[in-house]
């Protein structure tokens, strides 16, 4: 059984193609520029969230006795500075 990355992953390949797969094709240098930005936007709101996520796990081994208002005050700092 594929697990969730693998059928995402299929998914977003047949998504891609979807009209060539109809037999619309459709070549369009400006739709093209377009979707090449909305992929870089979706990496970057992706990668943001993994490197606070990342960033406040170390945090946490670091400081293990840390209260809940620390563990906030140090996470939105963190997301500040990524």
């Amino acid at each position: 059984m594929p697990n969730t990355a693998f059928t995402e992953a299929i998914a977003f390949v047949f998504q891609a193609h979807d009209l060539d797969l109809l037999g619309i094709s459709t070549s369009d240098p400006q739709s093209d520029a377009l979707k090449t930005l909305n992929d870089f936007w979706a990496v970057y709101e992706i990668s943001g969230v993994a490197l606070v996520d990342m960033q406040v796990w170390h945090w946490m081994y670091e400081d293990p006795a840390a209260t809940p208002a620390q563990l906030k005050d140090a996470t939105l700092e963190i997301a500040k500075n990524i």
